[in-house]
């Protein structure tokens, strides 16, 4: 307390807690638009990178939420595809080899919808790629929240016109059991 009666807080860092430095800040915000569009969001290093995936070829929803349900599960690499109009963005997450609780993630994005990840190599150019390193629990609990953020608007009548049938509440759930298997929480 000073002299004058103000009380001063000052944060110390002691170390204990350092942050690691092959870890990226990552975190996702994600949109379920009307009509069978999706805006997400993700934060990488005080960069902000835009995805704008169409529900058209299936729900990038689901296709995330399956994927990191696999991963969550043990799987060592997941592989998924979102497709834009036109463009794609393909998502390859991977378990770090030393670090199993860590995921590097890479999207790759292509100006063309034109390719099968599996099969054929893109027809456009690769415009951007976004890497990254996270803890499996950090990122799949952005997620979470996010999935739950949407799971409780769909609730209200005015949200869910013209999103009925973006959001598959089994998918969700498998998700979530995924999760909850994993972490405990």
């Amino acid at each position: 307390m000073s002299k004058d009666g103000t009380i001063i807080i000052q944060a110390m860092d002691d170390g204990i807690r350092a942050p690691d430095p092959d870890l990226d800040a990552v975190d996702i915000f994600y949109v379920l638009e009307r009509h069978g569009w999706s805006s997400c969001y993700l934060y990488v290093n005080k960069k902000t990178h835009f995805m704008g995936p169409t529900h058209i070829w299936g729900s990038p929803l689901d296709v995330l939420a399956d994927g990191m349900a696999e991963f969550l599960a043990g799987t060592n690499k997941v592989n998924f595809t979102w497709y834009d109009e036109p463009g794609t963005y393909d998502w390859f997450i991977n378990r770090d080899e030393d670090q199993h609780h860590v995921m590097d993630v890479t999207i790759n994005m292509y100006a063309d919808e034109e390719h099968n990840l599996k099969i054929e190599p893109p027809k456009s150019d690769l415009y951007e790629t976004i890497k990254f390193k996270v803890k499996t629990k950090h990122f799949t609990t952005c997620l979470l929240k996010q999935f739950e953020k949407i799971e409780t608007l769909m609730c209200e009548n005015s949200y869910r016109i013209g999103r009925e049938g973006e959001f598959d509440q089994a998918t969700l759930a498998r998700f979530k059991k995924a999760y909850h298997d994993k972490y405990g929480t």
